[in-house]
Parts: C-alpha cells; structure tokens; sequence
C-alpha cells in the first residue's frame, strides 16, 4: 500500500484490511501487508503548483519501491493519485 501521503486515510485502508483477513480465516492474524510511506508534504506541494510529472514521478517510485519488495498488488490510500491515475 502507498501510505503516508494521507495519514488519516492509510489508517482505516491499513485497519479494514486486517480485520477483513481476520474474519475470513477466523481467527487472530496479521496478514503480511507492506506499507511504502510517502510524504503528504511533498505530494500538496506538486499538487498546489501543479507539478503533475513531478508528482507522478514520485508515485511511481513508490509503487517501484512495493514492487521491490515483492508485492503482488498495490493501493494508493488517498485522494490526491486520481489527478495522475485513473
């Protein structure tokens, strides 16, 4: 998960996906989930000054970084990646 960019939002994605596993497998677990901290500060201030390249460069270095570590799939946990994604 591409987390940090929206603190409050990396938390409910982070907490939903471990108390979903939990109630599937029906019993206490942690699934392993790797969380690519970004930076909220850096992502306002491409979005403000309208840095799209910049900014969809820095995601993409995220989403290179989960990768690396061996992710199969990956979620961006905030609003701000549709200016650059759909």
């Amino acid at each position: 998960m591409l987390g940090g960019v929206g603190p409050e939002s990396t938390i409910p994605y982070y907490r939903g996906i471990i108390y979903r596993v939990q109630k599937k497998v029906g019993r206490p677990y942690f699934p392993p989930l790797t969380i690519e901290s970004l930076s909220t500060f850096e992502v306002i201030r491409m979005s403000f000054h309208g840095l799209l390249e910049e900014l969809t460069g820095y995601l993409l270095a995220g989403v290179r970084n989960l990768e690396a570590a061996g992710a199969d799939f990956g979620a961006l946990a905030c609003n701000t990646g549709h200016m650059v994604f759909k």
